[in-house]
């Protein structure tokens, strides 16, 4: 079991899991989230938590020996993050098992890649990517509006959890709803078209606002099971393990547009017109050792980087990966984000 020391302010959080850990000069904002065995202390200076901001699964915020710790309104703060007497502005996105130090200041509408380590003082703009240990601004973007889409999700799942209901994000229109909503609030400007195919580029010279043509590239990744089913558990583990921290990577890199994990092919059922008549056959349509297992979605600026992208799938050693574009952007690159969240975590 967790602690919430009595001078914590607390009573506007939306959720704190049983196992958090809260000492000292705490306060929670308006429907913050404070997830499984997270701790927070807050011994000689304070700890600041913004309006719906999410800290995962064991996050560790202290404060620093000369500076408390301030966190924005919308961020997420993911799985294993360790902040120390830093700052972070409203709308970012701290990657798995990242660290950020004292003095720290990061801007608004940035990502901080997984395992980012961000030194004493370091300062990062508005808009940035970061990644690397020491970390680096790796490129310029606007990412407010996903993740703010990605905070106001915990927000929802936080809500869903205090009832008990622990498959909020499995509802097939819950990330179509949310992008609709923070489309409504405004405050974003985003280059939109009907399938999101242009990112907004560096404004040229003469005003002019260059833009950078992606396309998705549709995954699918075929699988051995039999070898799969006979690694040692440990082993395996840590295969899904590290598919779940390439799924994180290319989320932050903004490739990632959705995914889904199959069933076995054993639980296939295959159909077929023979004879003027319906066939039923149990298993997969193509008999043989590999099987479909993932589909993925990635977005992608040429083939030659969807293969790379492919290539780092970490089940792709038990088989191999099939890569094909797509001319028009799948229905579900849209819709069917809420399978995607989990595809790589389930």
């Amino acid at each position: 079991m967790g602690y919430i020391d009595p001078q914590a302010r607390t009573d506007q959080a939306a959720y704190i899991h049983e196992s958090a850990w809260l000492y000292g000069d705490v306060e929670l904002a308006e429907g913050t989230s404070v997830w499984i065995n997270a701790a927070l202390r807050a011994e000689l200076y304070d700890i600041r938590i913004g309006r719906y901001t999410n800290l995962q699964d064991f996050v560790m915020v202290h404060i620093g020996n000369h500076t408390g710790t301030r966190i924005g309104d919308y961020c997420s703060i993911t799985h294993h993050v360790t902040l120390h007497g830093c700052t972070i502005g409203d709308n970012c996105l701290v990657g798995i098992n990242s660290t950020i130090m004292d003095g720290c200041v990061i801007g608004d509408n940035c990502i901080i890649a997984g395992h980012t380590f961000l030194k004493e003082g370091t300062e990062i703009p508005d808009n940035s990517i970061v990644m690397g240990a020491p970390g680096r601004v790796v490129k310029t973007r606007d990412c407010g509006e996903p993740n703010r889409i990605n905070a106001l999700a915990y927000y929802k799942n936080a809500l869903a959890y205090q009832r008990g209901d622990f498959r909020a994000w499995a509802q097939p229109d819950f990330f179509q709803q949310l992008r609709r909503e923070v489309g409504e609030a405004g405050g974003f400007r985003r280059c939109r078209n009907a399938v999101r195919r242009f990112d907004c580029g560096v404004s040229m010279p003469n005003g002019v606002c260059s833009r950078r043509i992606e396309m998705d590239y549709i995954c699918l990744v075929y699988v051995d099971e039999n070898r799969l089913a006979s690694l040692p558990r440990a082993e395996r583990d840590t295969l899904l393990a590290k598919t779940c921290d390439y799924r994180q990577a290319l989320i932050t890199e903004q490739h990632y547009q959705w995914g889904q994990w199959l069933p076995s092919a054993r639980l296939a059922t295959t159909l077929r017109h023979r004879d003027g008549g319906l066939r039923l056959r149990d298993g997969a349509a193509v008999p043989g050792d590999r099987q479909l297992a993932l589909v993925v979605l990635l977005r992608a600026r040429d083939l030659d980087q969807a293969l790379r992208l492919a290539a780092g799938l970490p089940l792709v050693r038990l088989g191999c990966v099939e890569v094909r574009p797509l001319s028009e952007p799948a229905p579900w690159s849209r819709q069917g984000d809420a399978q995607g969240r989990e595809a790589f975590v389930d």
